[in-house]
């Protein structure tokens, strides 16, 4: 997202706003709790995140995170962050995720998401990418 947004102008791929902002809301700690395992943010972390970001002014927030713990209590604010991104008109961009599973998680299955699948250069859908009902209905694939 950062290279589509920022890229300078002339670039094999120019950017769409070159002299936009970039600003970066850090959710993961500096090392992994296991080393094998890859970073994860709890769903309140996320919304905190998310919720930072709107009031410092941004108008594109991407999100390529896995959560920690789903659960329907613990998304709630989550969800409500997501709300309040939509009644804002901030856009958010987030990854489908990279299991190779098909379903959605609580962040592309909020109807103001947009998800983006990881494909190739032909467009098909890479195999570990997660695919799911919001990523067909208003998903867009992005190569990897």
């Amino acid at each position: 997202m950062a290279g589509i947004l920022s890229a300078k102008r002339g670039n094999i791929a120019p950017a769409i706003c070159p002299e936009c902002t970039l600003l970066l809301r850090p959710i993961f700690s500096e090392t992994p709790k296991d080393s094998e395992q890859m970073p994860e943010a709890t769903p309140a972390e996320l919304a905190a995140a998310i919720l930072d970001c709107i009031v410092a002014g941004s108008n594109v927030i991407n999100l390529s995170v896995a959560l920690a713990q789903p659960s329907s209590t613990r998304e709630r604010k989550l969800e409500e962050a997501l709300n309040y991104a939509a009644r804002r008109g901030v856009i958010v961009v987030a990854a489908s995720g990279n299991q190779g599973a098909i379903g959605s998680s609580a962040i592309t299955r909020h109807p103001w998401v947009i998800p983006v699948v990881a494909c190739n250069f032909k467009g098909t859908p890479l195999g570990m990418s997660n695919l799911g009902f919001s990523i067909g209905r208003r998903g867009i694939s992005a190569p990897s």
